[in-house]
């Protein structure tokens, strides 16, 4: 009576007899629930190998458009091919999750962006990689362009008041909003980018000693060799107690920013930087070789300051910092008569 007791007891507590019911395939229902969860499993699994595929896809086609199209053409050409593949977009993802800044768009989601490279995982790398809810579904504005507006537009008086601006290699959205600013006396300049207003070298900017207000240079640095003559022609045509936004791709894991002078192919590049064009990969040291060109550096994190909920809306990163680099006031002195600037 005490076996048939305890068998009783193993009968009831075994999931596999809990779950024994076939079925409509006959299959035992914990052998089905089982198969069911490993299924899902491959599929998690392969995703980001899918999105990975899908993005390898798009910058073929991209870059064979590049070759087809003068380059005359190409902002009228973007023009057209968002304003087409955001309209359908648009009805897909119809929500109310995430929010757009730029145009004002409500989504269930929004697009993933960036590239999924072991590298970037590697190294945890803040600003780069594949992020899942990255791209605006109706616009295209990137977490990073988002980042940025946002920071101008809650916390600093950039839209109202009267401000010279240089723009490096400027963001389509960004800039629509910046030129539409009748306080804002606007300036975008790159070497290569179509966008740009002036087509410049930032290790050889052409302009006058305190020049502008307000610099914005947003993820530029690590694509340029010698980063630190960019930094300082930066540094010369800001005006004293002007403020700069100089963001780059951050590694969570390195003290040192990595560099590898001997990496000199796109394959190359790609492997250790993370990115085919980059030329080094930025550690923790970053606001340190920021000061030593002589900014103020202020490290402000928006997701501290206007908490997660808003960080989740907008489909911002919480992770990546913002550094305003500002350039220290000269100090002027009275000696008899004169004065005399430092």
């Amino acid at each position: 009576m005490e076996a048939n007791d305890n068998q009783k007891s193993q009968f009831e507590a075994s999931p596999r007899v809990v779950h024994k019911r076939n079925n409509s395939q006959g299959m035992p229902m914990w052998e089905y629930k089982r198969s069911n969860s490993v299924i899902l499993g491959y599929m998690k699994l392969a995703q980001p190998k899918i999105e990975q595929q899908r993005w390898n896809t798009k910058r073929k086609i991209k870059s064979l458009l590049k070759r087809i199209i003068p380059r005359e053409y190409h902002p009228q050409f973007v023009d057209w091919y968002v304003k087409c593949r955001a309209f359908f977009l648009s009805l897909l993802y119809t929500g109310n999750k995430f929010e757009c800044p730029f145009c004002g768009g409500h989504f269930r989601k929004f697009l993933p962006g960036g590239l999924d490279l072991p590298v970037l995982k590697e190294k945890n790398i803040v600003g780069g990689g594949y992020r899942v809810n990255a791209t605006c579904c109706r616009c295209q504005s990137s977490d990073r362009d988002r980042l940025i507006y946002l920071y101008l537009k809650n916390k600093t008086g950039l839209f109202y008041k009267n401000l010279k601006v240089l723009h490096v290699a400027p963001e389509r959205h960004l800039q629509r909003v910046l030129m539409t600013c009748p306080n804002i006396d606007y300036l975008s300049l790159d070497l290569n980018s179509p966008l740009a207003m002036v087509k410049m070298d930032i290790t050889e900017i052409k302009y006058e000693d305190n020049s502008f207000d307000v610099l914005i240079c947003n993820h530029v640095l690590e694509h340029i060799p010698d980063d630190r003559k960019a930094k300082s022609e930066l540094y010369r045509v800001l005006k004293p107690a002007g403020w700069a936004i100089l963001q780059v791709p951050i590694s969570l894991l390195l003290d040192r920013t990595y560099e590898d002078s001997t990496v000199t192919t796109p394959e190359g590049r790609e492997k250790v930087f993370g990115q085919s064009d980059h030329v080094r990969i930025y550690g923790k040291d970053y606001k340190d070789r920021l000061e030593k060109i002589g900014f103020s550096v202020e490290v402000y994190n928006f997701a501290k300051a206007f908490g997660e909920p808003t960080i989740h809306k907008y489909g911002l990163s919480k992770e990546e910092d913002i550094y305003i680099c500002s350039k220290p006031k000269q100090k002027t002195f009275k000696m008899a008569t004169s004065y005399y600037t430092a």
